[in-house]
């Protein structure tokens, strides 16, 4: 499954994973992103975020999991941690589980203030 996860405060809000792992009882290839709830964002900065953790994802598979991916019907699932440490246990399984993981980080500039 290629993964994505939402990361850290600003500067490293979203996470994005790929799973190259052959331990997966399913063979859906799926691509999902955490986003940490105690960031705060909009709901158009959290899309834009997603969007990006997403498209990295994506860009870093190997284009045979991306190929199995879309053939699979290229399905996206966005779930929710509660902050840092729901983040690093999300980690810490995804390195127990072959995982692989990669920030996305945000300037932190394009929220704007209402």
């Amino acid at each position: 499954a290629i993964k994505a996860s939402a990361a850290g405060a600003p500067g490293a809000p979203l996470q994005a994973m790929s799973d190259d792992s052959e331990d997966d009882d399913s063979d859906d290839y799926k691509l999902a992103v955490v986003a940490r709830r105690d960031l705060g964002m909009s709901a158009g900065k959290l899309a834009a975020q997603v969007g990006h953790a997403v498209h990295d994802a994506v860009v870093k598979c190997t284009k045979q999991m991306r190929k199995a991916w879309e053939d699979d019907g290229s399905m996206i699932v966005v779930l929710q941690t509660e902050g840092v440490a729901g983040l690093a246990e999300l980690q810490a399984a995804a390195k127990r589980t072959g995982v692989r993981c990669c920030s996305e980080h945000d300037e932190g500039l394009t929220e704007v203030a209402e």
